[in-house]
Formats: C-alpha cells, structure tokens, sequence
C-alpha cells in the first residue's frame, strides 16, 4: 500500500511540475531573406548572420526585410548598426501578418514571438536613411540563451557608472560592474558620453551583459573629438552642452551613488577630464529646481548621495576586485571584466587591458562628494547607502 501510494504521489508531481524549458535553439540558417519580392543572395544574407559587426546588411528607405522558415519562430535577436531608424517589425502568425513592434529604441535585442509564428518582416520606415542591420538570429521556441541580451529601461538606478567612451567602463573600473550588477544585483546604469561609431557600440553591449548589466545604457551622443587640454575639449564640445546632457541624465536615472573618471582624465584625457569637471557641479544643478528647466519638467530634481571619482586623493576607497562572484561561477570582478574586454575587440588589437595595479590602478578611488557621511569601511561604493525599493 505504502509503495503504491509512493508511486502514485511520483506520478503526480511528474505531471503538475513543468519540465524545465530547453534553451532555444539557432535556426537562422534554415531562414529565407527576402527584400520586397527579391530574395537575398548568400552573400547579402551572409551579412545578416556572419557574427561580423563589420559588416552589415542596409535596407533602404521604405523598403521591406522578410525573413520565413518552414519551422516554428520562437524570437529574434537583432543587433542594428550605429543607430536605430524609423521602423516597424511584424510577425507571420498561423499564416497571417499583424503587427508587433514599432520604432524600437535598443540597438539590440531580444524579441519573443507569439506562438506559432513563421516570420518576421522588418520595415525601414525613415523618409531618407536607411536601416543597417549588422546581424539578425532567429530562434525557435525555447529559453533566452543566457549569453543573449534582453535590456529592461531603469527609471531609478542605485548607481551610474558615467564614463566618456565605450570600454572606460572597464580599463579604469575593473570589477565594479560585474560585483554590482552582476553578483550583489543593484541597478547599475551606465552612461556613455561618446558612444562613438557602430562596431563599438555594438561590441559595448556585448560587454556590458559579459559584465551582467542588464540596464539599457545610456548614450549621450557627444562627437568622438579629443582636444590637447580640458579648454580645448569644452571648446569642441560645447561646455553647456556637456552640462545640459550630465544634468539630464543624472535626473533622468535619479543614481543614489555616481562613479566617474578621476579629474586628471586616467592618462591626461581630455574627454576624461571634461566629464569629471563638469560632475562637479552637475550634481549640484541636477538638485536646483531653476537649473536647466527643461529636464526639471521632463524628470523633476534629484539629489546624488554620494560621487566617487577615479584616483581622487581625498577620502581614498580600495576596492579589491578579486573577491570570487557567485553569479559568474567563482570567477572574480576582474576576471570577469577581462573577459568583456575581449568583447571590445576593435580596440584590444591596440592593446589595452583591463588591469588593477599600475600607474591608473583601477581599484584606487576617492569619495568626492556626499550628503550621507563619509566612509568608515572605505571599501564599498554603496556604504551608507539603502537602495529605494530595499528600505522598509
């Protein structure tokens, strides 16, 4: 009795347990690419699936992408090069086409499709530019493969990370987003100042999820010029552009905590040197309601806790980038964090490499500017600090 009763409660979570999802399967090459009633040779569809950011497929203006597969569509990933144009996505479900995505605002990723579906179209809508697609993978049904980047928009970070251009983040940061985001799971919401051209932008996102920021970053959209002296770069850049724009995205994230580059710009660069500069008083502004009005009506005032700057002399912080993260399988902070510089692969043929001791040590930073008190540990960015959505 007792051995029946055993296998009858067996038999029963066998059924009321769902199986685990197996990861979606890649059937990108089992596709048809279509351009309005053309089909695409291998050569042009190669673009579309060749894991070259180099290369990218253009869809001209008004002009219709159509991908089918004889097998099930369970998502698509979709990487755009440069920058994201007028356009509209729809989806073949049970034989028909409706509608299902218009003018997405992410460079990349990941789109889940209802049941049954067997096609996408993607359309340029832009009056005058066309729509560079560097790579497009479809998947049947199945779980998001981890290493695919799925961005949430935050409305209210823990901390930001602002930085001039892609792969600041982790030459002068080292292990900062890997333990934050990553392991110890705060908002963390990076910003970019120059998000420079198409490959890079591309290789970026590739690292921040390496990193497991999963917060869309934030691209400020400043021209990739570099002036001999702090002078020269607000000359080029505009001084109250620089500030209008810190400003703005200060107030739009509302970080408890920002961390930025050290005043002397690392090496001396002066695109570094200008967003530290201006940080010192973007804070400030970003809490005055009679400051830049435009972006008080659009996100209201907020008030930083507490800024960390690179290699500042004063109230030193030491971080150690070497403690073992859970979440990337006991690698540490800088293990990971090598590991998404390969990502930016563009300029690790320069040979940059993220390192945490040398002239610009990477762990060495210095708090700035607080309304919480100082540090006691001196080894934490987010001392003294409780997130919002943690407070009781």
């Amino acid at each position: 009795m007792m051995k029946r009763l055993l296998l009858c409660c067996v038999l029963l979570l066998l059924f009321v347990l769902p199986a685990s999802a197996e990861t979606a399967a890649d059937r990108t090459a089992s596709c048809t690419f279509t351009l309005g009633k053309t089909k695409l040779t291998s050569k042009e569809a190669g673009k579309l699936k060749d894991k070259n950011y180099s290369t990218h497929y253009d869809i001209a203006k008004r002009k219709t992408l159509t991908i089918e597969s004889d097998k099930t569509l369970g998502a698509m990933y979709l990487q755009i090069f440069d920058r994201v144009r007028v356009m509209t996505i729809e989806v073949k479900v049970n034989g028909e086409w409706q509608a299902y995505c218009e003018n997405p605002q992410h460079l990349s990723d990941w789109y889940a499709f209802p049941d049954n579906t067997t096609g996408v179209r993607i359309y340029n809508g832009d009056k005058e530019e066309k729509l560079q697609l560097a790579e497009v993978t479809l998947y049947g049904p199945g779980e998001k493969p981890a290493n695919v980047p799925q961005w949430v928009d935050l409305e209210k970070a823990d901390l930001m990370l602002l930085v001039a251009h892609p792969d600041d983040d982790l030459l002068w940061f080292g292990g900062l987003m890997p333990t934050y985001a990553g392991e110890r799971g705060y908002k963390v919401q990076v910003a970019f100042l120059v998000p420079t051209g198409g490959l890079r932008k591309l290789e970026m996102m590739d690292a921040l999820w390496t990193c497991g920021v999963t917060a869309y970053p934030a691209l400020l959209n400043m021209g990739d010029r570099r002036g001999k002296t702090l002078q020269e770069q607000y000359s080029l850049w505009g001084q109250k552009t620089v500030t209008t724009k810190i400003v703005e995205v200060i107030r739009r994230f509302k970080p408890d905590v920002l961390v930025t580059h050290g005043l002397g710009g690392e090496y001396g660069h002066a695109a570094h040197k200008a967003v530290s500069d201006t940080v010192t008083r973007a804070v400030g502004y970003a809490a005055d309601s009679t400051n830049r009005p435009a972006s008080v009506e659009k996100y209201g005032i907020w008030q930083v806790k507490k800024v960390y700057m690179h290699e500042y002399s004063k109230n030193q912080i030491v971080m150690d980038w070497h403690v073992p993260l859970e979440a990337f399988g006991g690698k540490d902070g800088l293990a990971v964090a090598q590991e998404a510089m390969l990502c930016h692969a563009s300029q690790v043929k320069g040979g940059w490499m993220v390192e945490d001791h040398g002239k610009h040590d990477n762990t060495i930073f210095g708090l700035y500017f607080t309304t919480v008190g100082e540090d006691i540990e001196k080894n934490d960015f987010m001392e003294n600090i409780v997130p919002e959505d943690a407070a009781p």
